[in-house]
């Protein structure tokens, strides 16, 4: 019986998983954004080191979420590489 997991066709058996996870990461930086929003709208100016901390947080969500597009266009090399290199090693 052959092995479904052959080393030809791992990049693209595991496609479903990078985007579950890509879409996942995206789901998550939007709510912490939008928590770190509401955060920020209720506390104002009442304590201004708690202020300060959300603030560094949402720079930080917003920064780190400013990567995903890189991310998605490796993704999608990855993709398109591993579909060239099948169809060239047939």
């Amino acid at each position: 019986m052959k092995s479904i997991n052959t080393k030809k066709g791992q990049g693209l058996a595991s496609l479903p998983v990078y985007v579950q996870i890509f879409v996942v990461a995206g789901i998550f930086l939007g709510v912490g954004a939008l928590i770190l929003g509401e955060f920020n709208g209720s506390i104002g100016g009442t304590n201004q080191q708690a202020n300060y901390t959300i603030t560094n947080a949402t720079v930080g969500l917003v920064e780190l979420a400013s990567f995903l597009p890189i991310i998605g266009l490796v993704i999608a090399a990855v993709i398109l590489l591993t579909i060239v290199l099948g169809i060239r090693a047939r």
